[in-house]
């Protein structure tokens, strides 16, 4: 009998020993599957990290290229008002045309920095200086751009007016001092500045600058929506246009006519202020690459950075 008990016993207690070393063993096994769920996690975190690091670096790097792409844009520009000062009239030769750039021209590609670049001239007289606009215009330019309710763009619309007038007071400029910012403003909803679910396709820097002291419609080239901002337009009247300069260059008599009843300034002859786009070539059109838009100044016979802004293409 105590041959017996003792066995059980030795038993007992070896198979104690095996639950024990059994249970150290999954205990080990946890440890390590934690410790490699945080090593997987440190692993992909630092690579994100890499990745938002690589992207920053990126985007920084396209940033330079563009600023300085408008700097080579202005020397291009300001290099074809001294040969056309120096010729006084007299026409260019078909060499002297290939180095120069003529905004009439409307684009040219050129390399800069290894990259492909475009550059699209408009003159900045077809838009309207946002310092300009009046609560009733920001209201309705809201509603157009951004599909907001009545009440929401007025609510915004008062913001902005109060926002461009605290900045007035403490800068003393007429308010806002840039497209940029303008655009960060926190009174503007982000999907307005960004275009989203805009009804025409446009943001706020397709159809504003800010510094040309300007507010007038050219009846030609002013985007369409100006035409509901300024000039009060309803959507036949609007249509009308449309079909107007579908025909063709819409002459003064008619614009005089589908302008009847309103009191918005036009605009006459061009003016000296010019709005410069540049945005990477096809390699990189389907890569959401950013774009500069810049406003130039002609002053003295030359070209002069005014303002300029680094954003997403819509």
């Amino acid at each position: 009998m105590k041959d017996v008990r003792l066995g059980t016993g030795r038993r007992w207690r070896h198979s104690a020993t095996h639950q024990s070393e059994g249970y150290i063993l999954l205990f080990t096994l946890g440890v390590l599957a934690v410790i490699s769920v945080l090593v997987l996690s440190m692993a992909l975190s630092l690579r994100l990290d890499a990745q938002l690091i690589g992207k920053d670096k990126e985007r920084t790097q396209d940033e330079y290229v563009l600023r300085g792409a408008v700097q080579y844009a202005l020397a291009r520009l300001n290099a074809t008002l001294e040969a056309q000062r120096q010729l006084a009239g007299r026409p260019i030769d078909a060499l002297g045309r290939r180095k120069l750039w003529f905004v009439e021209q409307g684009s040219y590609s050129f390399q800069f920095a290894g990259e492909e670049l475009v550059v699209y001239f408009e003159d900045a007289g077809i838009l309207t200086d946002a310092n300009l606009l009046t609560e009733p215009e920001w209201r309705i330019l809201l509603a157009e751009l951004g599909e907001v309710g009545a009440d929401a763009a007025s609510a915004y619309a008062r913001a902005i007016m109060e926002s461009k007038l605290a900045i007035a007071k403490q800068s003393g400029f007429n308010g806002f001092a840039s497209m940029q910012e303008l655009l960060q403003n926190q009174s503007l909803p982000q999907h307005v500045v960004r275009a989203v679910n805009s009804k025409t396709g446009m943001g706020l820097k397709d159809l504003l600058v800010v510094g040309s002291e300007l507010k007038q419609l050219d009846i030609n080239q002013s985007p369409l929506v100006l035409f509901k901002v300024l000039a009060g337009f309803g959507d036949s009247q609007l249509s009308n246009l449309q079909l107007a300069r579908a025909r063709g260059v819409i002459s003064q008599f008619e614009s005089q006519r589908l302008m009847y009843g309103s009191t918005a300034k036009q605009m006459t002859g061009k003016s000296d202020w010019l709005r410069v786009r540049i945005v990477f070539g096809s390699d990189r059109a389907s890569q959401r690459a950013p774009m500069v838009v810049g406003l130039l100044k002609a002053d003295s016979n030359s070209y002069k950075v005014v303002d300029q802004l680094v954003a997403e293409q819509d």
